[in-house]
């Protein structure tokens, strides 16, 4: 605590002592403020406690800053080191330094990999064994979380589980129908028996048919509604109550922009997570409302190369892919993970998202337009549909085929709109530092 009074103090002393002082020479020859600036720095770098002193580092970074061009410099240099120093310290203060409650931040946090913040933690995954869900359970075992996957297909599962202890993770599999909420139930009650109090719960599972809505039957509906919205629900219905009793948790529901905007050939699924999205709605209000310390998120996804295009039950003359750009399931995972750590209301993935949910709100009719000139062809490969071909819509295909889908020649491992999402504190603070500094060259 000591750390955190000094390092309060020092910031106070170097926004104000320009002003006491009435430096008019190279004050980055002064040692009332080099020497603070150092001290605050290395401070800075290792003992971060709460948002309040970074607050004050903020401001003391912002200061520097826009001192140069508020306090006559003789010499170019000193406008550097001023400028400089201010963003480090304007850096460091946005960077959390309170870490699986051991305290630290700053050099450390920022250029470690691998941040362990998930070490021991354990993680629930539906839909754990291909695409999305699977290679999220690789990240977080990287992070050496006890990862519990709950899936059909014992093949799949068996096959991830091994993946999961090669990333240096713990496994459990856990066979289950995600549409039953009493096999949901007991899996829960297995896992936590297991690994004990469950930290985070990722909702994952879905299904869905590749047909006109005219061609699907009502039981096939009905599947993928059970499957992609109820499972949803029953999960974290059962995860929730225990969470409750703790006061503690996180709670990520996988969602995608047809969340918000349905597309042709998908009124299943469509209409699933548009489901979803509104649980999802009335659960965060009311959580809040309750005032309890459990986190959730809903992650918006784009298209992306999994597996599903495989599986899912296809009506179609042609193979069904992924429509629009393409990416890789470890941009989700990216999204997922950064989202079991803060309590952000929703993520956007990749800028189709973006402009699928956002140009929705502005001409749903041009949407209409376009979806309907293109959304069955972009949704089809030029190759035929094997008629013996298998599906996972009833029973689970015995068969393990991996997280990634065919299409990886075409799909992206980068989304620069989600990095700007995970590191929006950066992106305001620079943006603020440039208005800043346009402001002051104006006006002084």
């Amino acid at each position: 605590m000591w750390a955190a009074v000094i390092n309060t103090l020092i910031g106070i002393w170097i926004m104000v002592s320009p002003g006491l002082l009435h430096f008019d020479k190279n004050a980055a020859n002064n040692h009332y403020v080099v020497g603070p600036l150092i001290i605050t720095i290395a401070i800075a770098a290792i003992w971060e406690v709460n948002r309040s002193i970074r607050y004050f580092n903020l401001l003391a970074g912002l200061w520097l800053v826009i001192s140069p061009f508020m306090i006559s410099y003789q010499q170019q240099d000193a406008i550097w080191i001023s400028v400089i120093s201010g963003l480090l310290i304007a850096m460091f203060s946005l960077i959390q330094g309170k870490i699986a409650h051991q305290y630290g931040g700053g050099w450390r946090i920022l250029f470690e990999s691998n941040r362990k913040f998930f070490q021991d933690k354990v993680i629930v995954i539906t839909g754990a064994t291909g695409g999305v869900g699977r290679v999220a359970a690789w990240a977080f075992a990287k992070q050496g979380a006890k990862v519990a996957l709950i899936a059909r297909d014992p093949s799949q599962l068996e096959g991830t589980k091994k993946e999961i202890e090669v990333y240096g993770g713990e496994a459990l599999s856990i066979m289950a129908d995600v549409a039953d909420a009493e096999q949901l139930e007991e899996a829960i009650a297995k896992i936590e028996e297991h690994f004990g109090a469950i930290d985070v719960l990722v909702n994952n599972a879905m299904n869905s048919v590749f047909a006109p809505f005219h061609n699907i039957t009502p039981g096939e509906f009905k599947r993928v509604t059970d499957v992609t919205y109820l499972g949803t629900v029953y999960c974290t219905m059962s995860v929730l109550k225990r969470m409750r009793n703790r006061n503690k948790g996180a709670i990520i529901f996988v969602g995608s922009a047809l969340a918000y905007r349905g597309i042709p050939l998908q009124s299943a699924y469509c209409g699933s997570k548009h489901a979803i999205q509104g649980f999802y709605d009335s659960l965060r209000t009311e959580l809040m409302h309750d005032k309890l310390n459990i986190k959730t998120c809903m992650v918006q996804l784009p298209a992306m190369n999994t597996t599903q295009f495989d599986w899912v039950l296809n009506k179609l003359p042609n193979k069904g892919r992924p429509m629009g750009k393409v990416y890789m399931p470890e941009v989700a995972a990216r999204a997922i993970v950064f989202a079991a750590k803060h309590n952000r209301r929703e993520i956007l993935v990749g800028f189709p998202s973006y402009q699928a949910i956002i140009g929705n709100k502005i001409a749903p009719w041009y949407a209409d337009w376009v979806l309907s000139r293109k959304g069955y062809k972009g949704q089809q490969t030029t190759e035929p549909v094997d008629p013996d071909r298998k599906n996972n819509l009833w029973n689970a295909v015995a068969e393990d085929r991996g997280a990634y889908g065919n299409f990886g020649d075409e799909a992206t491992n980068k989304s620069f709109t989600l990095w700007i999402a995970m590191n929006r504190n950066l992106v305001r603070l620079t943006v603020l530092i440039a208005i800043i500094v346009l402001l002051s060259y104006f006006i002084f």
